[in-house]
C-alpha cells in the first residue's frame, strides 16, 4: 500500500523549478522509495478587497 503525502516547497524563483525538485526527490530517497508525481507552479494571488 501507497501513501501520500503533499510538501509544498516555495524556492527562489532564480533557482529553476526542475532542478529544485530533482534534488529534493535525491534527497528524499535517503529515507525510502521516493517518486515525483507531480510538479505544479503555484501563482501567488492578488488580495482582493470587497467594498
Amino acid at each position: 500500500m501507497r501513501y501520500k503525502i503533499t510538501i509544498i516547497v516555495e524556492p527562489d524563483p532564480h533557482t529553476g523549478l526542475v532542478g529544485v525538485k530533482e534534488d529534493f526527490t535525491t534527497y528524499c530517497e535517503k529515507f525510502g522509495d521516493v517518486r515525483s508525481v507531480r510538479v505544479e507552479p503555484i501563482e501567488a494571488e492578488q488580495m482582493k478587497m470587497k467594498l
